[in-house]
């Protein structure tokens, strides 16, 4: 697949602290990527409800776990039988419950924070 095609890839980032949130969004668009933005569960919810390629969740979000949506995510795919976004963990730290939780909830892969926009090409590169 060439870069042309990787970054038609619909992109959502859930992220509630504001710094990480602008860091992250920079990042994705500087690597030529256009997403939307949710800054809590509820948001990130409603906008699921259009199919997304990969979805970045940072799993410490103020109103529901980053896991819960994520669960909730695929419970909706399985209703509708949509396609399954590629769902990527965001923590700063990932004790193995973290880890258990995010495979229980459908997660595919877990990433710690900071990271680094060549993590973030990699990322996409394996959805694509």
């Amino acid at each position: 697949m060439n870069n042309t095609e990787v970054k038609q890839l619909k992109i959502l980032l859930v992220e509630d602290e504001p710094i990480a949130r602008v860091v992250l969004h920079k990042m994705l668009t500087g690597l030529g990527y256009s997403i939307d933005v949710a800054s809590d569960g509820k948001q990130a919810l409603a906008l699921s409800k259009a199919e997304y390629d990969v979805i970045f969740m940072d799993i410490g979000l103020p109103d529901m776990s980053g896991t819960d949506v994520a669960a909730e995510i695929r419970c909706a795919e399985r209703k509708e039988e949509k396609k399954s976004a590629y769902i990527v963990a965001l923590t700063a730290y990932i004790p193995e419950e973290i880890q258990d939780k995010c495979n229980a909830a459908g997660m595919d892969k877990l990433a710690t924070k900071p990271i680094t926009a060549q993590q973030l090409q990699t990322i996409l590169m394996e959805r694509s």
